[in-house]
């Protein structure tokens, strides 16, 4: 919801918790082994971070304009936030809760995946690419099209195969192959 997140028991199929006083909530991650959880706030500029036990707040650093979607890089054990609004990536250390560094995209960023070695890949919604960034340095590597696909937004990985997932909004998905960043198929949905 906007301004609360709900916790639910999948086994038990209920709610057994509420983070509130959220700002415009758009994306939520966790890192496990730090017991954070990390939500992004539109409207604030920030990221909530939480303890995934107690779920109180345990800090909220700002971040590039309107975060939208959050990955965990568990190789780098980095997060990383998404900025629509003013089209860059926020890299935060979940140990300390600091900012890294903000990074460019030049384009509108909208979902994120990780593939567990240091990558994270991006779909540019303004421009219909794929971005893939090197989460160590934090470095954009390599940019994309993602042709047919339009106003790219959901991102899914399948990490064994190396493929990249887009849902676009002219109703396609585009397989990309992560080796190449080619776009190796397409399909209605």
């Amino acid at each position: 919801h906007g301004t609360i997140v709900e916790v639910v028991d999948p086994s038990a199929g209920k709610v057994v918790g509420q983070i509130t006083q959220l700002h415009g909530v758009h994306g939520i991650a966790v890192a496990p082994e730090f017991g954070k959880g990390f939500i992004t706030n539109g409207q604030s500029n920030s990221v909530t971070i939480f303890d995934l036990k107690t779920l109180a707040k345990v800090g909220e650093p700002q971040t590039g304009q309107n975060p939208d979607s959050v990955c965990f890089e568990p190789h780098t054990a980095r997060i990383f936030t998404f900025n629509g609004r003013s089209n860059d990536s926020t890299a935060i250390d979940p140990k300390t809760n600091e900012v890294i560094k903000t990074l460019p995209l030049n384009g509108k960023p909208e979902e994120c995946a990780a593939d567990g070695t240091g990558r994270i890949f991006a779909n540019l919604e303004d421009s219909s690419e794929i971005i893939e960034i090197d989460a160590a340095q934090p470095a954009v590597l390599r940019r994309a099209p993602l042709a047919p696909c339009e106003g790219p937004s959901g991102l899914a990985i399948d990490r064994k195969n190396k493929k990249l997932f887009s849902t676009c909004s002219n109703r396609v998905m585009a397989i990309t192959d992560i080796p190449t960043l080619k776009v190796i198929g397409s399909g209605p949905i």
